[in-house]
């Protein structure tokens, strides 16, 4: 009973801060931000790549058949949902078969995954009004005015949220061949704010994912890099100077970087390497010689790092007509395995999501509005929750609803 009327106290005040009319207003609970313009210098690149070092892997079948049933079998935690035709998203606790808030919010929500804070924006361009909106594991609801229009680009391992400058808005291509990125840094719990102008030396990046910012915001990793002979480099936000790169060419698929920082995955030529902060090879896979007839690494969506760091979850499509067979695998870096779970996936939008202690995934299979839990280790699956529409995204965090 208890728990029913926090839930509806809870429902309560989020109606009142979110407003019961369209055109409600929402009114900042953190300051207005203060800006200091930061700007970094140009250096040159180095012309030598180190040798990549080959490890051994293999393949292990973990294949089970899924359970339904009453019994969730979430170990912690909520699943953040959000569905295709409700404007918001929902919470599922661990301890529940269903979700049991629903928040007013636009289609798309980033969760943080030190901590497990949620991210949004409200944007009025009529009266160009800009906000990012935060709800905490505390139960708190923030909003940071924004000074324009910008989108999310990373959590950085301090708490505060990367915010990109659209590459419309800053004339990022200059006339030497050079590209600018311009970002700012939010704190969310003070609205504090400060700008960013990193300047990458004769190249063109021409999409924001070519650039991938790792969270202690020392160090860049940046991919297809147009005109060069650099396709793959880590770049010192610093001095703006690649310390490491590799000819390889990475078609599609978004690098992540481990969210301590120590290292980042990536997928080119249909293969996963995993390197450090200073590109030294620490783990590979060898999928051409144990895979017959065609296959690519899953468009769009390379991999996840567990929040330990150990596994890398990730999808492979086969057959020439790509994206209507694709599996879902785990690679284990400790042990240098593929868990093969014979799990199909759907070919769009997010397939899975990691538990808090990185032993289960929730992952979403041909039934493109069922969410499964699977363990890591033994393979042992279990269908816990069937929405009425198809799920868009869902994220797993470590807390519950205060």
């Amino acid at each position: 009973m208890i728990r029913q009327m926090n839930s509806i106290i809870m429902g309560l005040i989020i109606l009142i801060m979110t407003g019961c009319a369209p055109d409600a207003e929402f009114k900042p609970t953190a300051a207005s931000p203060t800006l200091t313009v930061t700007n970094a210098t140009t250096s040159s690149i180095p012309t030598i790549s180190p040798e990549l070092i080959i490890a051994d892997f293999k393949i292990v079948k973990k294949c089970k058949q899924p359970k339904s049933g009453n019994q969730n079998t979430m170990s912690i935690g909520s699943l953040i949902i959000q569905s295709k035709d409700d404007h918001g998203f929902w919470i599922m606790e661990h301890t529940s078969l269903s979700p049991e808030i629903f928040f007013k919010a636009p289609k798309w929500v980033a969760v943080s995954p030190y901590d497990g804070t949620l991210n949004w924006f409200n944007n009025d361009y009529d009266t160009s009004k800009f906000y990012a909106e935060f709800y905490t594991p505390q139960g708190e609801r923030l909003s940071v005015a924004l000074p324009r229009s910008l989108y999310f680009n990373g959590w950085l391992a301090d708490g505060r949220i990367r915010l990109g400058v659209p590459r419309a808005m800053n004339n990022s291509e200059k006339e030497d061949g050079s590209t600018v990125d311009e970002y700012y840094l939010l704190t969310p719990q003070t609205g504090e704010m400060t700008f960013h102008s990193i300047n990458f030396p004769h190249r063109q990046l021409y999409y924001d994912n070519y650039v991938i910012y790792d969270p202690l915001s020392e160090l860049v990793f940046m991919n297809n890099l147009i005109g060069t002979p650099e396709n793959v480099g880590i770049m010192s936000l610093e001095t703006e100077q690649l310390i490491w790169w590799t000819d390889q060419f990475i078609i599609d698929n978004q690098p992540e970087w481990q969210i301590d920082g120590s290292q980042v995955v990536y997928s080119a030529d249909d293969e996963i390497f995993v390197v450090d902060r200073f590109g030294n090879l620490t783990a590979r896979t060898l999928f051409k010689d144990v895979i017959d007839g065609e296959y690519r690494i899953k468009y769009s969506v390379l991999g996840s790092f567990s929040p330990n760091g150990r596994y890398i979850a990730f999808e492979i499509s086969y057959g020439s007509n790509l994206g209507d067979n694709t599996f879902f695998y785990v690679f284990d870096s400790a042990t240098n395995a593929i868990y093969d779970y014979c799990t199909k996936t759907r070919p769009l939008n997010q397939s899975y999501s990691w538990s808090p202690q990185s032993d289960q995934l929730a992952i979403i299979g041909e039934n493109q509005s069922r969410i499964t839990i699977l363990d890591v280790n033994s393979g042992n699956n279990h269908n816990v929750l069937t929405m009425g529409e198809e799920i868009i995204y869902y994220y797993w965090v470590p807390w519950t609803l205060p």
